[in-house]
């Protein structure tokens, strides 16, 4: 309740408007059938073209994780009309002969290169990208990432500041924390638990409370409560440490882009180094690599950027 809120199920709609978007290309990439018995069921027909169950699957990869949970029932049908439209579209731009309109082969061989380059560069990492890479990576995240300290704490919380200074001072007669926290608070979250709130770092709470919660020493309470968006606290500190680092599955994702980046990086200081590569100033004459150039006069407003 405290370190972050959890976002609802997302609406179709949304996916679909970026679908309908997306290239065609990426929509028509081949699925991956296998080998099955049962044919690739027609899911719907389009001016005599076929949509099939195949390609349905294949969109439904391209969606986002939280709208792959959507139910089946739902999300095909949904699906199926998406590619209806996109049918309908293509239909519509064949029917003016787009295909050899100058500005659309210009952009085709603009994606061919983009499509080169990203190969070029998936191959490239792909080959570098080894469990053993990953491990030297995380290694040295460990080393250089400094340990956070982190607490562990529980809390009351309740609507008033009365309420809470009423807690206060049966607490300064004795009273049991973990005891009012389930009488009191109503957090639900802790109320179960005696308001344990686990072991948490500072930037993980709003920062009333994790200001109020980490000046405390260990075995405190805090004798003032704290006033949050969610109500009045009372904060006491079970205990103190360093954080463990994030294990290696944790930060794998990160660790990937990160060893992805530093091959890449070599692989382009590589090419730089056999290159012969000329900087062009405004004034058309040569600058030193490196050198910083003067900024070229603005286009004038409404002027193309077309090649």
């Amino acid at each position: 309740m405290l370190a972050r809120a959890f976002p609802g199920r997302t609406s179709l709609a949304a996916p679909l408007i970026v679908l309908l978007a997306m290239p065609l290309a990426a929509l028509a990439q081949p699925a991956e059938t296998g080998k099955t018995s049962n044919p690739d069921p027609i899911l719907a027909r389009v001016n005599g073209h076929d949509i099939r169950g195949s390609q349905v699957m294949e969109l439904i990869r391209h969606l986002p994780k939280q709208t792959q949970e959507v139910p089946m029932e739902k999300l095909v049908p949904a699906m199926v009309d998406t590619l209806i439209n996109t049918q309908l579209i293509q239909e519509a731009a064949d029917g003016e002969h787009l295909q050899n309109d100058p500005e659309a082969k210009r952009r085709l061989a603009v994606a061919q290169e983009e499509i080169v380059r990203q190969l070029y560069i998936e191959r490239l990492v792909n080959k570098d990208l080894t469990d053993e890479k990953l491990h030297q990576a995380y290694d040295q995240y460990v080393k250089e990432v400094p340990a956070q300290e982190e607490i562990d704490a529980r809390h009351i919380l309740v609507k008033t500041e009365g309420e809470a200074k009423q807690i206060v001072a049966q607490l300064e007669r004795g009273a049991d924390f973990s005891k009012l926290a389930k009488d009191k608070s109503i957090d639900p979250a802790g109320k179960d638990n005696g308001g344990d709130l686990g072991w948490f770092t500072k930037d993980q709470m709003v920062p009333e409370f994790a200001n109020a919660a980490f000046a405390l020493k260990k075995g405190q309470f805090t004798k003032t409560p704290i006033k949050t968006r969610f109500g009045w606290h009372i904060i006491k500190l079970v205990d103190r440490r360093a954080a463990p680092p994030p294990s290696f599955d944790e930060v794998k994702r990160q660790l990937i882009v990160s060893v992805q980046g530093q091959v890449i990086g070599e692989k382009v200081k590589e090419l730089r180094s056999h290159a012969k590569i000329e900087i062009i100033g405004p004034d058309g004459k040569p600058v030193a690599e490196g050198a910083a150039a003067a900024p070229a006069a603005p286009a004038p407003v409404g002027s193309s950027d077309k090649k």
